[in-house]
């Protein structure tokens, strides 16, 4: 049962890293298509 949660645990824990590094990525996608755009503008 422990090593069923330890797992459960660790799957967890990659799934959040995962998720984050995405939100990372698209973030800094987003704010460099906003500078981009703002520059275009001026």
């Amino acid at each position: 049962e422990s090593a069923w949660i330890f797992s459960l645990s660790r799957l967890l824990d990659f799934f959040l890293q995962h998720l984050a590094w995405t939100y990372v990525l698209s973030f800094r996608e987003i704010s460099k298509t906003f500078l981009i755009s703002l520059i275009k503008v001026k």
